[in-house]
Protein backbone atom coordinates (compact mmCIF):
# COMPACT_ATOMS: atom_id res chain seq x y z
CA UNK A 1 0.00 0.00 0.00
CA UNK A 2 1.57 3.25 -1.25
CA UNK A 3 0.90 5.87 1.76
CA UNK A 4 1.54 10.13 2.01
CA UNK A 5 5.54 8.69 2.90
CA UNK A 6 5.76 7.19 -0.63
CA UNK A 7 3.50 9.58 -2.63
CA UNK A 8 5.59 12.79 -0.88
CA UNK A 9 9.00 10.84 -1.56
CA UNK A 10 9.74 10.76 1.77
CA UNK A 11 11.26 8.04 4.28
CA UNK A 12 8.82 6.50 6.61
CA UNK A 13 9.89 7.82 9.58
CA UNK A 14 7.93 9.86 12.62
CA UNK A 15 10.70 12.93 13.10
CA UNK A 16 10.58 14.55 9.73
CA UNK A 17 12.29 17.83 9.14
CA UNK A 18 8.87 20.14 8.49
CA UNK A 19 10.97 22.37 5.58
CA UNK A 20 11.84 19.00 3.32
CA UNK A 21 8.25 18.16 4.09
CA UNK A 22 7.12 22.00 2.75
CA UNK A 23 9.00 21.62 -0.04
CA UNK A 24 8.11 18.12 -1.21
CA UNK A 25 4.40 19.32 -0.38
CA UNK A 26 5.33 22.15 -2.54
CA UNK A 27 6.67 20.02 -5.48
CA UNK A 28 3.96 17.61 -5.45
CA UNK A 29 1.09 20.26 -5.44
CA UNK A 30 3.21 22.08 -8.63
CA UNK A 31 3.50 18.49 -10.37
CA UNK A 32 -0.24 17.74 -9.72
CA UNK A 33 -1.92 21.05 -10.52
CA UNK A 34 -4.84 20.75 -13.18
CA UNK A 35 -2.90 24.38 -14.50
CA UNK A 36 0.55 22.16 -15.32
CA UNK A 37 -1.07 19.15 -16.86
CA UNK A 38 -1.74 17.55 -13.26
CA UNK A 39 -5.28 16.33 -12.30
CA UNK A 40 -7.39 17.68 -9.74
CA UNK A 41 -7.52 14.31 -7.67
CA UNK A 42 -4.20 13.56 -7.88
CA UNK A 43 -3.36 17.16 -6.66
CA UNK A 44 -6.01 16.83 -3.57
CA UNK A 45 -4.07 14.02 -2.33
CA UNK A 46 -0.56 15.74 -2.12
CA UNK A 47 -2.87 18.14 -0.14
CA UNK A 48 -4.07 15.77 1.80
CA UNK A 49 -0.68 13.90 2.80
CA UNK A 50 0.63 16.85 3.06
CA UNK A 51 -1.80 17.82 6.25
CA UNK A 52 -1.54 14.20 7.27
CA UNK A 53 2.54 14.28 7.84
CA UNK A 54 1.72 17.62 9.30
CA UNK A 55 0.08 16.97 12.10
CA UNK A 56 2.01 14.59 14.61
CA UNK A 57 -1.14 12.78 15.72
CA UNK A 58 -2.05 11.55 11.83
CA UNK A 59 1.33 11.09 11.32
CA UNK A 60 1.87 8.54 14.32
CA UNK A 61 -1.92 7.11 13.36
CA UNK A 62 -0.80 6.26 10.09
CA UNK A 63 2.77 4.69 11.02
CA UNK A 64 0.41 2.57 13.54
CA UNK A 65 -1.86 1.67 10.62
CA UNK A 66 1.08 1.06 8.33
CA UNK A 67 2.27 -1.62 10.67
CA UNK A 68 -0.92 -3.20 11.27
CA UNK A 69 -1.72 -2.11 14.80
CA UNK A 70 -4.92 -0.68 16.23
CA UNK A 71 -5.43 3.00 16.76
CA UNK A 72 -8.20 3.10 19.50
CA UNK A 73 -8.88 5.82 22.13
CA UNK A 74 -10.14 3.29 24.60
CA UNK A 75 -6.62 2.04 26.68
CA UNK A 76 -4.73 3.22 29.20
CA UNK A 77 -3.62 6.57 29.26
CA UNK A 78 -0.20 8.02 30.36
CA UNK A 79 -1.28 10.05 34.51
CA UNK A 80 0.58 13.14 33.68
CA UNK A 81 -2.27 13.76 31.15
CA UNK A 82 -4.88 12.12 32.43
CA UNK A 83 -3.48 14.91 35.35
CA UNK A 84 -5.26 17.90 32.77
CA UNK A 85 -8.77 15.84 32.51
CA UNK A 86 -10.17 17.65 35.52
CA UNK A 87 -8.41 21.14 35.48
CA UNK A 88 -9.60 21.34 31.63
CA UNK A 89 -13.17 20.19 32.51
CA UNK A 90 -13.24 22.42 35.22
CA UNK A 91 -12.34 25.28 33.35
CA UNK A 92 -14.68 24.83 30.29
CA UNK A 93 -17.29 23.97 32.70
CA UNK A 94 -16.81 27.61 34.40
CA UNK A 95 -16.26 29.62 31.37
CA UNK A 96 -19.65 28.32 30.07
CA UNK A 97 -21.67 28.75 33.16
CA UNK A 98 -19.98 32.48 33.00
CA UNK A 99 -21.24 32.94 29.71
CA UNK A 100 -25.07 31.73 30.18
CA UNK A 101 -25.01 34.01 33.35
CA UNK A 102 -23.22 36.98 31.45
CA UNK A 103 -26.31 36.57 28.49
CA UNK A 104 -29.28 36.12 31.40
CA UNK A 105 -27.66 39.36 33.41
CA UNK A 106 -30.48 41.99 33.34
CA UNK A 107 -28.13 45.23 34.16
CA UNK A 108 -24.76 46.65 33.42
CA UNK A 109 -23.70 45.78 36.56
CA UNK A 110 -24.56 42.50 37.14
CA UNK A 111 -22.69 41.32 33.61
CA UNK A 112 -19.48 43.79 35.00
CA UNK A 113 -19.60 41.51 37.68
CA UNK A 114 -19.45 38.35 35.95
CA UNK A 115 -17.11 39.91 33.18
CA UNK A 116 -14.48 40.70 36.45
CA UNK A 117 -13.66 36.52 36.37
CA UNK A 118 -12.54 36.93 32.28
CA UNK A 119 -8.89 37.79 33.46
CA UNK A 120 -8.86 35.07 35.71
CA UNK A 121 -10.28 32.43 33.41
CA UNK A 122 -7.83 33.44 31.05
CA UNK A 123 -4.91 33.31 32.49
CA UNK A 124 -6.06 29.56 33.44
CA UNK A 125 -6.65 29.03 29.96
CA UNK A 126 -3.17 29.82 28.94
CA UNK A 127 -1.50 28.12 31.83
CA UNK A 128 -3.58 24.79 30.77
CA UNK A 129 -2.86 25.75 27.26
CA UNK A 130 1.07 25.62 28.20
CA UNK A 131 1.01 22.26 29.91
CA UNK A 132 -1.09 20.73 26.52
CA UNK A 133 1.31 21.99 24.14
CA UNK A 134 4.22 20.87 26.56
CA UNK A 135 3.24 17.18 26.61
CA UNK A 136 2.27 17.06 23.04
CA UNK A 137 5.64 18.19 22.53
CA UNK A 138 6.97 15.64 25.08
CA UNK A 139 5.11 12.72 22.90
CA UNK A 140 6.51 14.16 19.81
CA UNK A 141 10.18 13.30 20.80
CA UNK A 142 9.41 9.97 21.27
CA UNK A 143 9.23 9.55 17.54
CA UNK A 144 13.15 9.40 16.97
CA UNK A 145 13.40 6.37 19.58
CA UNK A 146 9.96 5.28 17.36
CA UNK A 147 12.44 5.15 14.26
CA UNK A 148 15.59 4.35 15.67
CA UNK A 149 13.53 1.48 17.36
CA UNK A 150 11.50 0.10 14.70
CA UNK A 151 7.82 0.91 14.42
CA UNK A 152 7.18 -2.81 14.92
CA UNK A 153 9.45 -3.30 17.98
CA UNK A 154 7.72 0.56 19.28
CA UNK A 155 3.77 -0.55 18.55
CA UNK A 156 2.37 -0.53 21.90
CA UNK A 157 4.61 2.48 23.04
CA UNK A 158 3.26 3.94 19.70
CA UNK A 159 -0.25 3.19 20.74
CA UNK A 160 -0.28 4.51 23.92
CA UNK A 161 1.43 7.72 22.49
CA UNK A 162 -1.30 8.05 20.24
CA UNK A 163 -3.97 7.84 22.86
CA UNK A 164 -1.97 10.59 24.62
CA UNK A 165 -2.02 12.66 21.59
CA UNK A 166 -5.89 12.44 20.64
CA UNK A 167 -6.54 13.05 24.82
CA UNK A 168 -4.57 16.52 24.38
CA UNK A 169 -5.75 17.63 20.88
CA UNK A 170 -9.58 17.28 22.24
CA UNK A 171 -8.54 19.64 24.94
CA UNK A 172 -6.63 21.96 23.24
CA UNK A 173 -9.68 22.31 21.39
CA UNK A 174 -11.71 23.14 23.99
CA UNK A 175 -9.27 24.97 25.48
CA UNK A 176 -9.04 27.00 22.24
CA UNK A 177 -13.21 26.98 21.62
CA UNK A 178 -12.97 28.69 25.87
CA UNK A 179 -10.44 31.38 25.42
CA UNK A 180 -12.09 32.44 22.57
CA UNK A 181 -15.72 32.81 23.89
CA UNK A 182 -13.72 34.99 26.71
CA UNK A 183 -12.37 37.06 24.04
CA UNK A 184 -15.67 37.56 22.93
CA UNK A 185 -17.18 38.27 26.05
CA UNK A 186 -14.02 40.98 26.75
CA UNK A 187 -15.15 43.14 23.15
CA UNK A 188 -18.50 42.70 24.50
CA UNK A 189 -20.16 41.03 21.86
Amino acid sequence: MESAFERLRLPRQLSIDEALLDDRVRLGSREAHPDFGGEQVAFEQVREDGEQLKSPLSRLRLAIELEGGQVDSRGRVEEEIMDLFSPVADLVQQVEEMMILRSKAKSALGRATLEAKIPGLKKEAELLMGKVLGLEASLAKRFERFDRQGWRDSLDEMELTCRGFAFLARWRGQLQRATGRLLEALLGA
